[in-house]
């Protein structure tokens, strides 16, 4: 009898990876038809005599730099927010997109068939960690948040709302 359980945890394991995959592959590809589709920004204009700055007020480049990223994605994030909530699979909904501070953009899931309780945590952190590391580490189609060098978080709560895991993977992941 316990035996038939294992093999059931074992199964039921195997369908949220193999839907985690399915998640991750669907999530990109509607994230990069968003960015491909995201309206430009206007084009600087030159400098007049009467917009110059004195130099005590010119913030250092990183912090600019942080600061024009933390923007994107925040309008990113308002975009995708105008599809959400979307089932992604059978298993998974994603929730929200949540343009985060320091160059964060976050990712919010209910995983819509499974409780906290009884489910395995350490299996799906080390197979959704895999899967999604590699997603970003090798797809052309991530190079933005690669160049960007943004931290791409997963956060993912139970049918009830209850917080599960939250991964996130930092730009030196994949320097």
């Amino acid at each position: 009898m316990e035996e038939n359980s294992i093999q059931t945890d074992k199964s039921k394991n195997q369908v949220i990876i193999f839907m985690a995959v399915a998640l991750g592959l669907i999530v990109f590809g509607f994230m990069l038809y968003k960015l491909a589709n995201f309206p430009s920004k206007p084009q600087p204009q030159p400098f007049k005599k009467e917009d110059f700055v004195s130099k005590d007020t010119i913030l250092p480049l990183e912090k600019s730099s942080k600061t024009q990223h933390d923007e994107t994605l925040k309008e990113l994030a308002a975009e995708l927010n105008k599809s959400c909530p979307t089932m992604i699979d059978s298993e998974t909904e994603l929730t929200s997109v949540v343009g985060m501070p320091n160059n964060e953009l976050q990712y919010n899931y209910i995983l819509v068939n499974y409780e906290k309780e009884g489910f395995d945590v350490q299996t799906f952190e080390t197979n959704m960690r895999s899967i999604i590391s590699n997603a970003i580490i090798s797809n052309p189609d991530l190079k933005v948040f690669r160049d960007m060098k943004t931290t791409l978080s997963y956060q993912y709560n139970d049918k009830n709302g209850m917080y599960i895991l939250k991964l996130s993977f930092q730009p030196d992941l994949y320097k």
